[in-house]
């Protein structure tokens, strides 16, 4: 079983390589659009690849027409124009644009037009305000998001520890630094210190930290005397193998009966990785979930099976709450599907999108590279509704004021819902 999740965790590090939050970098297929001795004719064929990047790749097919339309509504909104225009089809369109950039005398000027009618077009696409343009710095702060990685926070200065320390000086350097701090007045101050022990405290987590810059996403520990709290919060391309190796850890350690998986304020991530995760729930070659884009749905199995440190716990209880989003949801939403555990908490964001990421090959400036961060498809819940704007909505709801009681019906296991209780605390 060991060689087999070993073999698994090499396949996920590898197929993770430049994704990021289910984002892919693929190259978008775009038709050359070419005005003869036309002057501004990068600036035209950089807005078309836009719009075609829009057209072959944005979940909700867009008529040409529609299309059209909201290409010109963003022209005369940046030009402050008030007469509505028309325009019969895309050459048409192509012709107005030519001569709106005509308009502008300045190369600077005729960039920031074309970028601004851009970004104003992608922003407007459904969901509002979810697709966008990207400069390469955008991008790049992006994937360090997505990844856990912050080159501006050195972990071992917060902790006042060199990087030779070993776990014991790193221990006591936390426990020093947070001895005098209130729980209530200081708690900024103490995840600050909690997030860099998690990764410093931690000969995996070090290593991942020390290697590639990534601090943890997974946190661990023990409630009572047989329950594990996992928290996860977000999903990146190293999440999958953190959380096999502290499921590992306390398997060999300690035989816990219960399990608490904590996805409250879980931004989402990497959702390729989503079929890894969910195999060890739900068991292997199972349908998890679907995406919708452009009318047809897409199904996904899980590509991995049980694993023997997940097995010995019969009670689940699967934290949710209004700042669980994305993949997050999504996977809340298959294991209510699957009926393991009970969800409890409060309805999701309903955030319920994914993006991709498609380079573009034109440029309005040639020490610029853009690239359009798209809504790809939509995730699908348990009952085939959109996640989006519908949310994922928990068994037992802990806005109500009975929900201990509600909770106590499916487990009647009074120190698990007082556990449960303290950590909403």
């Amino acid at each position: 079983m060991k060689k087999i999740i070993k073999n698994i965790l090499v396949l996920v590090l590898i197929l993770s390589i430049g994704i990021s939050i289910g984002y892919f970098l693929r190259q978008p297929k775009t038709d050359q659009v070419v005005i003869p001795n036309d002057p501004n004719q990068k600036y035209i064929s950089f807005v078309f690849e836009v719009y075609d990047v829009i057209k072959d790749n944005h979940w909700q097919k867009m008529e040409e027409a529609d299309l059209n339309q909201l290409f010109l509504l963003a022209i005369l909104q940046i030009t402050g124009l008030k007469d509505i225009q028309t325009v019969k089809d895309k050459t048409e369109l192509q012709k107005y644009l030519s001569t709106t950039i005509s308009q502008y005398q300045e190369d600077s000027q005729k960039k920031e037009f074309s970028a601004t009618l851009a970004d104003m077009v992608l922003s407007n696409l459904s969901p509002f305000g979810r697709s966008r343009l990207y400069t390469k710095k955008e991008q790049d702060n992006l994937s360090n998001t997505v990844a856990n990685i912050n080159p501006e926070v050195d972990q071992y200065q917060i902790l006042g520890v060199e990087k030779d320390a070993d776990i014991s000086e790193i221990e006591k350097s936390y426990q020093e630094k947070t001895k005098d701090l209130d729980p209530v007045k200081d708690i900024d101050e103490i995840k600050k210190l909690e997030t860099a022990k998690n990764t410093l405290a931690d000969e995996f987590n070090k290593s991942l930290y020390d290697t590639h810059g990534i601090e943890p996403s997974v946190v661990t520990k023990i409630l009572g005397t047989d329950t594990l709290y996992l928290r996860i919060d977000k999903f990146t391309h190293t999440t999958f193998e953190e959380m096999v190796n502290k499921l590992n850890q306390i398997y060999t350690q300690q035989k816990l009966t219960n399990l608490v998986l904590d996805l409250r304020d879980n931004i989402g991530g990497n959702i390729d990785s989503l079929p890894y995760f969910l195999g060890p729930f739900i068991g292997p070659d199972q349908y998890a979930y679907q995406f919708f884009h452009q009318g047809e749905k897409t199904d996904f199995k899980t590509k991995v099976g049980w694993m023997d440190s997940l097995v010995p716990y019969k009670k689940v209880i699967v934290l949710i709450n209004e700042n669980s989003q994305s993949t997050a949801e999504l996977m809340a939403s298959v294991l209510k599907k699957y009926n393991v555990g009970i969800l409890v908490g409060t309805p999701t964001k309903g955030w319920g999108t994914v993006e991709k990421i498609f380079p573009l090959e034109h440029k309005v400036d040639d020490s610029e590279t853009h690239s359009v961060f798209l809504v790809h498809s939509l995730t699908l819940r348990e009952d085939g509704q959109p996640i989006e704007e519908n949310k994922v909505i928990p068994a037992v709801d802990t806005s109500q004021k009975n929900w201990t009681d509600e909770l106590f019906k499916y487990y009647s296991d009074q120190n698990l819902i007082d556990q449960v209780k303290t950590l909403l605390n």
